[in-house]
């Protein structure tokens, strides 16, 4: 049964946010898609985004951060900038208050978690908290893919019915590879998101889940 509450979905046209956009057509009855264009190098994954959100009968709004990446550069990893996502999520609080929207849905996974700080349950709850203090308000963040490999995400967009559109029209390769077609989807085996994304296509298809 569908939650009478509105959602705003962080969406970026790749993989788990696009699967987070389908799990809250189903869980809310009016779901909004955000985007960010903060001078990413695989800026075509907002060009997929339009067109997912299109297909899923969503609106969709892209904020434009504009981002200095250099000032923002890690040594955590090639993939991961600074803040981004207390940024992303800080926005969209804003957004969804203003529209007196309850709910944040964002794609956060199990390979995320291990991997980037800002993606961790405990860093988003704090944000959550934050968030609620600075606008006197009651919005909740939802993570659906949180406990899920990358595996068990592709098992989940089998079972929402969504893998076609996982495979040929969502966006995950950092280097913006929209080329190179695969069993798996779009993108090339030299940055750590196709690669991850592959060996999850791999593992479900072993367990016998696609």
């Amino acid at each position: 049964m569908k939650n009478s509450n509105s959602a705003v979905v962080l969406f970026s046209g790749g993989q788990d946010s696009t699967t987070c956009l389908y799990w809250a057509k189903q869980n809310f009855q009016n779901v909004f898609a955000l985007g960010f264009d903060y001078n990413q190098k695989h800026r075509v994954e907002l060009d997929q985004a339009q067109k997912i959100a299109i297909k899923a009968n969503v609106d969709f709004k892209i904020i434009d951060i504009n981002l200095n990446l250099k000032e923002l550069e890690t040594t955590i990893s090639y993939d991961f900038i600074k803040v981004r996502n207390s940024i992303f999520f800080l926005l969209a609080s804003n957004f969804a208050n203003q529209n007196n929207i309850k709910n944040i849905v964002a794609g956060m996974c199990k390979s995320d978690y291990s991997n980037f700080p800002d993606c961790r349950l405990e860093f988003v709850n704090k944000v959550n908290e934050c968030v609620n203090l600075s606008l006197e308000s009651n919005i909740k963040f939802h993570l659906p893919l949180l406990h899920l490999s990358k595996a068990e995400v592709w098992k989940l967009g089998k079972e929402l019915s969504i893998l076609e559109i996982i495979i040929n029209d969502t966006h995950t390769d950092y280097n913006g590879d929209r080329n190179n077609l695969n069993e798996w989807g779009y993108g090339s085996l030299d940055n750590l998101a196709s690669i991850v994304r592959a060996e999850g296509f791999e593992e479900a298809k072993q367990k016998g889940w696609l």
